[in-house]
């Protein structure tokens, strides 16, 4: 089979080069003064934000307790309970928690 011209097709360009950019559309005028108001609960969320952004990460005498328990080799595990957050955690994935 033998291709022969251009068929009638016409090659695509770059439109955009061409054409003016797009522009946003500005918003009707808003009105001289704007008001909000904060709920209770929104209030106590943003309190709760600022007291876990202070809190650390980890409880660092915790983890000093868990290490000086492992050198001392006083350290044990509970398999139930390793078992029982493990099943916990897999029905929260599959399932999640009811709100």
């Amino acid at each position: 089979m033998k291709v022969e011209g251009n068929s009638g097709i016409t090659p695509l360009t770059n439109a955009s080069a061409s054409q003016s950019p797009v522009r946003a559309k500005q918003p009707a005028s808003a009105p001289d003064q704007e008001s909000v108001s904060i709920s209770g609960k929104s209030s106590q969320l943003q309190a709760l934000e600022a007291s876990i952004k202070d809190a650390p990460e980890f409880d660092t005498a915790r983890i000093e307790a868990i290490r000086q328990a492992i050198s001392d080799g006083n350290f044990s595990i509970s398999s139930g309970r390793v078992a029982e957050k493990m099943m916990a955690t897999a029905r929260d994935l599959i399932v999640p928690p009811k709100v």
